[in-house]
């Protein structure tokens, strides 16, 4: 999946698709799981052609440019339905980090697949620490007499 627009309201302008990301982070190809690419197939299978200029897979009701602040709102609300008022659209990154940490990805691994330059990012906001660690006991093992 190649990413790298994003969608932005401009004063007296309205909705645009920013294409000169800030950093080269930014624009990249990511590979998805198998599930979330068959997610993408059945989502553009279905789509109805968009009344704009542009080829969105996710679109407003009326198949326009969908605008964040709208789908954070429908985001929040089917939250709430489900009985989850306390998740916010970006415990799912964090859900992803954490995944992505447990199954043992480097620092670098999970930054390049959220998208941070830094890995300090990375490690400061989305990385638990782990209390136990088995690995730092076994490599100490050779300080033993």
């Amino acid at each position: 999946m190649k990413t790298g627009n994003v969608v932005v309201r401009i004063k007296g302008e309205g909705l645009q698709i920013k294409s000169d990301p800030t950093s080269k982070v930014n624009t990249r190809t990511l590979l998805l799981p198998q599930w979330g690419v068959e997610l993408f197939r059945r989502r553009w299978a279905t789509r109805v052609a968009p009344k704009c200029d542009y080829d969105p897979v996710f679109m407003s009701s009326v198949r326009t440019l969908k605008d964040p602040d709208n789908a954070h709102t429908q985001l929040r609300e089917a939250f709430d339905r489900m009985g989850y008022d306390w998740l916010v659209p970006h415990h799912l990154r964090k859900t992803a980090a954490t995944t992505l940490d447990k199954e043992g990805l480097s620092a670098r691994e999970i930054a390049d697949q959220l998208g941070h330059a830094k890995t300090s990012m990375t490690l400061d906001s989305y990385m638990g620490r782990k209390i136990i660690n088995p690995r730092a006991a076994a490599a100490l093992e050779v300080l033993a007499p």
